[in-house]
C-alpha cells in the first residue's frame, strides 16, 4: 500500500491525476497488478472495470517480476504496456505519454489544433498549410501542449515529460520559460494565434477560450 502511495505521490508531482479503484489507489493510466494470477481472476477483472471508467484508458502494469512469460501474460490480460520495477518515474512518464499519444492519435497521421497541424512521425509542423521549423524540444513541447490542450500543465510537469531525469537537477525553471517563449514567437511570427497562456504560479495552458 504505501509503495502505491508513492507512486501515486511521483505521479501527480509530474501533473497527473490519480483516484482511490477497488480497496487501493492506483494512478490513471498506470495500475498494479499481480500477473501470476489466471486471466479469469479478480486481476481481469480489474482491469475490465478500469475500462469500463473509461473507454479510452490506457493501462501499464507495474509489476516486480521481469520475465518475457510474465510480460506476455500481463499484455494478454489487456494492458497496453508493462513495466518491471524498479524503474525511473521519468520513465514512467514516458510510457504514460506514449499511450495518451496513440490514443489522440486514434490511428491518424496527424493531428491538428485549429491552423496548427503536427505529423508525429515526422516531426512535422505546418501554419495556415507552411511550414514551420522547430528545434526538438521546441516541437516536443507543442506535442505536448496540444495533446494536454486547454488543460493547465505545471512548470514540474512540462520539465519532466521534455526533459526527463535531467530536470531533477535544476534549481528553477527560467529554462522552460526561454523555450516557451522561443516556440509562442515562432508560431506567431507564422500566423498562428497566441494559444500559450501563462497561469502565475503554475505553469502554462494551451487554449483557444
Amino acid at each position: 500500500m504505501q509503495h502505491i502511495r508513492h507512486l501515486c505521490a511521483g505521479l501527480l508531482f509530474v501533473g497527473f491525476t490519480t483516484f482511490a479503484f477497488a480497496e487501493d489507489v492506483a494512478p490513471t493510466a498506470a495500475s498494479e497488478i499481480d500477473t501470476s494470477a489466471d486471466p479469469q481472476t479478480a486481476q481481469s477483472s480489474s482491469l475490465k472495470e478500469l475500462k469500463n471508467i473509461e473507454s479510452r484508458s490506457g493501462i501499464i502494469i507495474i509489476s516486480a517480476k521481469n520475465s518475457l512469460e510474465d510480460k506476455l501474460k500481463g499484455l494478454e490480460l489487456g494492458s497496453d504496456d508493462y513495466l518491471a520495477k524498479p524503474f525511473h518515474l521519468s520513465e514512467l512518464n514516458a510510457r504514460v505519454h506514449a499511450i495518451i499519444r496513440r490514443r489522440n492519435l486514434d490511428g491518424s497521421k496527424k493531428i491538428s489544433f485549429n491552423e496548427i497541424v503536427l505529423e508525429p512521425e515526422a516531426k512535422r509542423v505546418a501554419v495556415e498549410n507552411r511550414s514551420l521549423d522547430l528545434t526538438d524540444k521546441e516541437y516536443r513541447l507543442l506535442e505536448y501542449f496540444i495533446f494536454n490542450k486547454r488543460r493547465v500543465l505545471t512548470k514540474t510537469a512540462i520539465a519532466a515529460h521534455i526533459w526527463g531525469d535531467e530536470y531533477e537537477q535544476v534549481s528553477n525553471y527560467d529554462f522552460i520559460y526561454t523555450h516557451i517563449k522561443n516556440l509562442r514567437k515562432k508560431l506567431i511570427d507564422a500566423g498562428s494565434e497566441d494559444y500559450i497562456k501563462t497561469v502565475h504560479g503554475t505553469g502554462y495552458c494551451f487554449t483557444d477560450n
